[in-house]
C-alpha cells in the first residue's frame, strides 16, 4: 500500500465521521415505535375535530405530545449520542436536526398562511397584511408570538402544533450542548426531569390543565412537558443499552405489541371519566409512557408488519404539522348544523376525513419531504467534503511505495 494510498483512506475516513447522514424509513431500528408515533398522530387529529363530531373519542389525545417527546429522546439519544460525544459538532446536529423536521414544517406553515388570508383576511376581514407579514416573519425563523411583540391567543396561529416542535428543538439542542460540555451525566438529567416534574405537579395541584403550551398563556408549561419526557426519553435509551442480555425474548416479541397498541389507544380514548381527570393525564406522561416507549423498544414484529409500520412511521409527522388547515374547514357552520341533524353520518364523515388526511400525509412525507431531506443532506455532505478536500488533494510529488521509502 502507497504512502498516498494511506492518507486517502484516512481523508475518506475523516469525511465520513463529518457528514451527516440520511436514514430511509425503511432502516430504521425501531419500527414498532414508528407505528405507536403513527397511531398518536391520528389521535390528534381526532382530538382536535369538533366535539359533536368524535363524541370526545380521543379525549387524551393532548398527551400524544408527551409522548412524542418521550419517544424523540429515546431516538435522539440512540441515533446521536455516541456520535456527539466522539465526532459530530454541534452545527452539524444542528443542521441535521433542521434538515429533519423544518421542510415538512415550512409546508405546514404556508398552508396555514393561506388558510388565514383566504378566510380570516378576504372572508372576515379580521387579519390585516400587516399582521400577516408579522406573522410570516416568525413563523419563517419558528419563533412563537410569546416570545415578541404580538400580542394573541396561539404561539403559532399559522400552524397551532409548531409549538411543540420549537419546544422539541430547544430540547434537543440543549441536550446536544450537555453532551459537548461533557455534563450530560445521569444524575445531572435527573435533576433536570426532577425539577420539570415538580412543576408539572405543581400546575396540576393548582387546578392547571396539562394541555399547555400551544398558548401564550401557558407556554411555560409547555417547556416543562418537553422537558421532563424529553430527558426521561433520553435516559430510557441507556437503559436500554445497558438491557439483560435475554431482554429480547420471545415473550416479550409476540406479547409487548399487542398489550402497547391496546394500551395506548386505551389511553388516548380515555373512555372512563376518571381518565380524563388531570391526575390521571400525569401518571400517563411519568409512568405508562415511558414504560411503554422502553418495552416498544425490545419488540420485534414479523417482516410482514415493515409496511404497515414504515407507513404509519412516515405520515405520523406531515399528519401531525398539517391536519389543522383542513380539520378546521369542518368547523364551518353548515357542516356542524348537518352533523348535528345526522348523527348516523357523522362517524362515517370523520373516518373517511382521517384516511384522507393520512394518505396525503403519507404521500407528502413519501414524495416531497424524503426527496427534500435526501437532496439537503447530499448537498451539506458536499460542502463539508469540499472544505476537507483540498487539503488531501494538493498536487504532490510523484507516489512513492513504501519499499522505495524504506529503500531510500
Amino acid at each position: 500500500m502507497t504512502i498516498l494510498q494511506t492518507n486517502a483512506q484516512s481523508s475518506a475516513g475523516t469525511l465520513e465521521n463529518q457528514q451527516i447522514h440520511f436514514t430511509p424509513p425503511k432502516n430504521h431500528r425501531f419500527l414498532f415505535l414508528d407505528a405507536l408515533r403513527g397511531i398518536a398522530a391520528l389521535f390528534v387529529v381526532a382530538y382536535h375535530f369538533p366535539n359533536v363530531m368524535t363524541s370526545s373519542f380521543a379525549a387524551n389525545g393532548l398527551l400524544a405530545v408527551d409522548f412524542f417527546f418521550c419517544l424523540s429522546g429515546f431516538v435522539i439519544a440512540f441515533s446521536y449520542e455516541h456520535r456527539l460525544s466522539e465526532t459530530l459538532s454541534f452545527k452539524d446536529f444542528t443542521v441535521a436536526r433542521l434538515i429533519r423536521l423544518y421542510p415538512i414544517y415550512a409546508l405546514g406553515s404556508l398552508i396555514g398562511l393561506l388558510s388565514l388570508i383566504l378566510v380570516q383576511h378576504f372572508v372576515f376581514h379580521a387579519v390585516s397584511w400587516a399582521a400577516l407579514s408579522s406573522l410570516s416573519a416568525l413563523a419563517l425563523f419558528l419563533w412563537p408570538t410569546r416570545l415578541s411583540s404580538l400580542h394573541g391567543t396561539d404561539n403559532y396561529p399559522l400552524n397551532p402544533p409548531a409549538w411543540s416542535l420549537f419546544c422539541e428543538i430547544a430540547a434537543n439542542f440543549a441536550y446536544a450542548l450537555l453532551i459537548k460540555l461533557r455534563m450530560a451525566r445521569t444524575t445531572v438529567l435527573l435533576c433536570v426531569i426532577t425539577g420539570s416534574l415538580a412543576l408539572l405537579v405543581n400546575a396540576v395541584v393548582h387546578g392547571n390543565s396539562l394541555d399547555a403550551g400551544g398558548r401564550q398563556s401557558d407556554f411555560s408549561l409547555g417547556l416543562a412537558r418537553v422537558t421532563f419526557s424529553f430527558f426521561l426519553g433520553v435516559l430510557i435509551c441507556r437503559l436500554y443499552r445497558y438491557r439483560p442480555k435475554n431482554a429480547d425474548a420471545t415473550w416479550i416479541s409476540l406479547l409487548v405489541p399487542m398489550i402497547i397498541t391496546l394500551l395506548l389507544i386505551g389511553i388516548l380514548n380515555s373512555p372512563l371519566f376518571w381518565m380524563r381527570t388531570e391526575t390521571f393525564r400525569l401518571v400517563a406522561i411519568t409512568l405508562c409512557f415511558p414504560a411503554m416507549v422502553y418495552y416498544g423498544s425490545l419488540a420485534r414484529l414479523p417482516h410482514s408488519f415493515t409496511r404497515l409500520t414504515t407507513a404509519l412511521g412516515e405520515l405520523s409527522y406531515p399528519l401531525y404539522l398539517l391536519h389543522i388547515p383542513f380539520v378546521t374547514l369542518l368547523r364551518a357552520r353548515r357542516l356542524l348544523q348537518f352533523t348535528a341533524t345526522h348523527a348516523m353520518l357523522v362517524h362515517g364523515l370523520v373516518l373517511c376525513t382521517v384516511a384522507i388526511l393520512a394518505f396525503i400525509s403519507w404521500q407528502v412525507g413519501e414524495r416531497v419531504d424524503l426527496p427534500i431531506r435526501r437532496a439537503l443532506t447530499r448537498r451539506y455532505n458536499s460542502y463539508k467534503q469540499a472544505k476537507l478536500t483540498p487539503i488531501s488533494s494538493q498536487p504532490s510529488a510523484p507516489e512513492i511505495t513504501t519499499a522505495q521509502h524504506d529503500e531510500a
